[in-house]
């Protein structure tokens, strides 16, 4: 199966020696770069919701170069809360802790399905506490690459 989607509205910058030149996608995608010169350069293409893309040329390159764009990732996260026997626990009040100085903790309650979402989350890692009434305080650390499935078990107490 083949996926295709509609071109996106990107801006793509070349500097080089000093110099910038600029230009913006056609509606079909296209874009023509004029004025670059010949000497080796970066270009820098940059789209609302895509990751931006970066590559450095000996070359002013003479032929025409196709681009995929990768979607940003969201920047909303979601953290399961389940006990030890894998049901949800609705209500849990979920904290992602601040990474430095100037950031403030975040709280957030588990909804009836057991989900807590924080929007405008930072890239890098992180650390969540968890707690409840009826389960013992809980914390977890979660890398970069792990934040597509996050769950905290939570334990009951005695």
């Amino acid at each position: 199966d083949r996926v295709t989607q509609q071109p996106v509205s990107a801006r793509i910058t070349w500097a080089a020696g000093g110099g910038r030149v600029e230009a913006s996608t056609t509606p079909n995608g296209d874009a023509l770069i004029e004025g670059a010169g010949t000497a080796g350069g970066t270009m820098t293409i940059t789209a609302r919701g895509y990751q931006t893309v970066e590559g450095s040329f000996a070359e002013t390159p003479d032929t025409q170069q196709e681009v995929a764009l990768l979607p940003a990732p969201s920047d909303r996260l979601t953290v399961r809360m389940v006990s030890e026997a894998g049901e949800v626990v609705p209500g849990a009040v979920v904290q992602l802790m601040p990474r430095g100085a100037g950031d403030a903790a975040r709280f957030v309650a588990a909804d009836a399905n057991g989900i807590a979402a924080f929007v405008q989350v930072p890239d890098g890692p992180l650390q969540f506490s968890a707690h409840h009434e009826r389960f013992r305080p809980a914390a977890l650390r979660v890398a970069e690459h792990e934040r597509a499935s996050i769950a905290i078990t939570l334990v009951k107490t005695p």
